[in-house]
């Protein structure tokens, strides 16, 4: 039981940023297809969309060394 309350941190904030980046994916995709989309608008939601898919990447690794050194 232990193990899930270590990991359960990491696992929340990993579905958190996930559906970040796919609110952002669809926000990106509803600006693209207005007839005039707004290039500052679009520049500003995908620097975001890249920081939270860095972040998710970073958790995701965290997660993965966890769970390897609580298997050893």
């Amino acid at each position: 039981m232990k193990t899930k309350l270590k990991f359960s941190g990491s696992v929340n904030r990993l579905k958190a940023l996930k559906n970040r980046h796919a609110t952002l994916e669809a926000s990106i995709a509803a600006e693209e297809k207005r007839p005039l989309p707004d290039a500052i608008v679009l520049q500003r939601l995908k620097r975001i969309r890249l920081a939270v898919k860095e972040k998710l990447t970073i958790t995701a690794r965290t997660l993965s060394r966890k769970a390897i050194a609580q298997a050893a």
